[in-house]
Parts: structure tokens; C-alpha cells; sequence
């Protein structure tokens, strides 16, 4: 065989392998647009803003191939509530970010039980605020602190939110805390 042969070969081998690399790509591409969009929301426990950002995921093996950009969204009606009533303020002193959902074609939903009690459950917490202004005027800001300062929040700051539900003074409310949190 001669030596022009051979580097044909590779030649043909390496565009081979270019063309179904490029193959697999493209496959994956048009898999994560078909099946893999959608979004991750985060709450900013400092700036108390959500953000959302698209993202598209390839399909079974869940890896990010795009993120957009993070854009802000309304803030949530309960955190508009807690601020206005001076429970709850922001601080430019640090940023963060609580991953609160993440919805995608694959999983059809994926929100954190933060989420739901800040953003689906509002009323019933801003009724249970008003009923018992004593408890929310301490676990509020607990429940802020907890999501400033804490690196997994969310269990903790919702273990203090169902306390003080299930508690009719504050008295009550520093029993069931202490309780439920010393497990932490």
C-alpha cells in the first residue's frame, strides 16, 4: 500500500469521525429543543428578588447544553407582603441564590417546598400572618436569617414556618421550635 493510500484513509477516517461526532451533536441539539427545555428559578434571600433562567437539557442524561441568561421576574406576593409589614428587608451587603424550581419537558415540574409556601401557598400564609401577629413577628426574620446564612436552608426555615402554624402563642411557638430543631 503506499504512503498516498494510507493518508487517504486517515484522511477519510478522521472525516468520518468529524461527520458523526458532528452527527451526535446535531442529534443531541435537536433532542434538547424537542424534549429538554425549560427553566431553573432562584430566590435571592438578600435582594428578596426570583430570577429565571431557560435552559435546555439533553434528554435521559439531564446535561445542560445551554443556559440563558438570568432574568428577573416579579417578586412574590408573600415577600411583597412580609416587606411591606417591615418583617422582611433587603440588604445589599451580599448576594445568593435558592434554586426554587426547575421545570423542564422531562420532569414536567420540579419546585422545592420553599417555593411552594413563598409562592403557591400565599394567601394562607399572609391570612396565618395576620391571625398571629405575635409568632410571625419572630419567625419571619428567623426564617429570613435561616435563608441568608444557613448553606441548605430550606428544610430549616420550613421546619420554623410549620411550628409557628402549628402554634397558637409564642410561647408555644419556641417549644415547637426548639423541638423540631434539635434535630439540626
Amino acid at each position: 500500500m503506499s504512503g498516498n493510500q494510507t493518508t487517504e484513509r486517515r484522511k477519510f477516517k478522521l472525516l468520518s469521525i468529524a461527520v458523526a461526532l458532528a452527527l451526535i451533536a446535531f442529534v443531541a441539539f435537536v433532542s434538547a429543543l424537542a424534549f429538554g427545555r425549560g427553566s431553573r428559578g432562584f430566590f435571592d434571600p438578600y435582594s428578596l428578588r426570583g430570577s429565571n433562567q431557560i435552559e435546555l437539557l439533553i434528554p435521559a442524561v439531564n446535561l445542560p447544553i445551554f443556559r440563558g441568561l438570568n432574568e428577573e421576574v416579579p417578586t412574590y406576593q408573600l415577600v411583597e407582603y412580609l416587606q411591606d409589614e417591615g418583617l422582611w428587608e433587603p440588604s445589599a451587603e451580599q448576594s445568593g441564590r435558592l434554586l426554587m424550581y426547575r421545570w423542564n419537558l422531562q420532569w414536567r415540574d420540579g419546585q422545592s417546598m420553599l417555593y411552594a409556601a413563598l409562592n403557591m401557598h400565599t394567601n394562607r400564609w399572609i391570612e396565618w400572618s395576620e391571625d398571629s401577629p405575635e409568632i410571625a413577628q419572630v419567625m419571619w426574620p428567623e426564617v429570613l436569617e435561616i435563608l441568608r446564612t444557613k448553606p441548605e436552608p430550606e428544610e430549616e426555615a420550613l421546619v420554623l414556618m410549620y411550628a409557628a402554624l402549628e402554634s397558637s402563642s409564642l410561647d408555644e411557638y419556641q417549644t415547637q421550635k426548639e423541638k423540631y430543631l434539635s434535630g439540626y
